[in-house]
């Protein structure tokens, strides 16, 4: 029996539909989802690369990611730990990122680099409707008031963006360091970023650099 001509265009004609429709969600939700499409009074004259919006995440040669620790390893109070990272060359970017367990509100893990302060870890903390959070309490004010002070039990994701003038070619350290608070850390790694690629979106707003070119990095 023969297939009906008109029976089968309009068929491959609503397929066709469907896979247009498809690709339109998959683009907007890429949009919608890197923050393209937000409006704003400040934001309108930063124009995005268009291959930007719909471009898969990063990947090697651009990003290179190093596992400093992925063992829990505790942390005692006044104390740090140190670990070593080695670069053959040297990043544009570099980003730290860490689960930490029993953290406090009062402070932060400080990181240094190569012996150097380079800042604070940074925390997600999740809803206080959660049970994880345990409660200290003290004195304060010549013991007239009272100093509430909240502690996470249980594991809290943290990053922090390290300055890569601190890092050199070769080995370097990185060290974490509490002073009251009695931690563990996990999963300890850093994202380095070599350089930018045809995908990335670029706001140069250089004078006297303008000059000197930009680590462009050929991912094809």
């Amino acid at each position: 029996m023969g297939i009906n001509r008109k029976l089968f265009c309009s068929f491959m004609s609503g397929v066709s539909m469907l896979l247009s429709l498809s690709v339109l969600a998959e683009n907007k939700s890429a949009t919608v989802e890197r923050g393209f499409t937000e409006p704003s009074s400040f934001a309108g004259m930063l124009k995005p690369n268009p291959k930007t919006v719909t471009a898969e995440d990063r990947d090697s040669p651009t990003l290179s990611i190093i596992e400093l620790q992925s063992e829990a390893l505790e942390i005692t109070r006044y104390s740090e730990k140190t670990f070593t990272l080695t670069l053959s060359k040297q990043p544009i970017f570099a980003r730290l990122q860490s689960n930490v367990w029993h953290q406090g509100t009062d402070e932060k893990p400080q990181i240094s680099i190569n012996g150097i302060n380079a800042g604070t870890l940074e925390l997600f903390w999740p809803s206080l409707a959660q049970r994880n959070y345990v409660f200290f309490l003290w004195d304060q004010n010549g013991n007239k008031t009272i100093h509430y002070q909240p502690d996470y039990q249980g594991w809290l994701l943290a990053s922090s963006f390290l300055n890569c003038d601190l890092l050199k070619v070769g080995e370097n350290t990185v060290t974490f360091a509490v002073k009251l608070d009695q931690i563990k850390v996990k999963d300890i790694k850093i994202e380095l970023l070599y350089g930018f690629d045809s995908d990335d979106t670029i706001h140069d707003f250089r004078q006297e650099s303008k000059a000197l070119p930009l680590p462009m990095l050929d991912k094809h």
